[in-house]
């Protein structure tokens, strides 16, 4: 099983920064403490935060697997039986052109022709970032040798599943795994962080 914890990050959370910041190790809160910016730091604490949870209740020792941070969302994925990779991105105007060096020519071919490009595209490199997270070697692999079907995709010798994970219009997510997983979703409020 994998277990995805997600939180919203509303308005005027970052109010609460300084007691969340309390529930972590002092070498954890000297480091977010030197983020230059506050809705940074409430990220990253409400990331380990959200994964100390989700690590204890699925029987782990306190370590870290996997987390991703994006404007509004923090996801986190922890499993006991397969590596796990998870991505989120706000869905925004962007220039194809910066990001061709990871695409291969048909990936670019297809976005070219696409009748909805931007969505399209976000859809695409979600589930490239979560493949590169799973895979263990991040975007150190060849992100266009990557081969992507609509739910699965290869990776040199292995094949992985993709999920999308619906959160927010705005949003696009996904999770990457290897086997058959029954993923369940666990959503967060701040409130019990403070």
């Amino acid at each position: 099983m994998v277990v995805i914890g997600i939180l919203k990050i509303e308005q005027g959370d970052v109010l609460h920064l300084a007691q969340c910041l309390k529930k972590l190790p002092s070498f954890m809160q000297a480091k977010i403490s030197n983020y230059p910016r506050q809705d940074e730091q409430l990220r990253s604490v409400l990331a380990r935060l959200i994964l100390k949870q989700l690590l204890l209740e699925q029987g782990f020792n306190d370590t870290v697997l996997e987390d991703y941070r994006t404007d509004d969302y923090v996801m986190c994925a922890v499993s006991k039986t397969t590596r796990v990779g998870i991505d989120v991105e706000k869905m925004r105007d962007i220039c194809m052109d910066d990001y061709s060096i990871s695409l291969s020519d048909k990936e670019l071919e297809d976005l070219t022709n696409s009748t909805n490009p931007i969505s399209d595209f976000f859809s695409l490199w979600t589930k490239k970032e979560a493949i590169s997270k799973a895979n263990g070697k991040g975007l150190a692999i060849l992100l266009p040798e990557m081969e992507i079907a609509f739910d699965t995709a290869t990776c040199g010798q292995t094949v992985w599943n993709l999920k999308e994970l619906v959160i927010n219009p705005e949003y696009v997510a996904h999770i990457a795994f290897s086997g058959s997983n029954e993923l369940k979703i666990k959503e967060f409020k701040l409130a019990e962080f403070i």
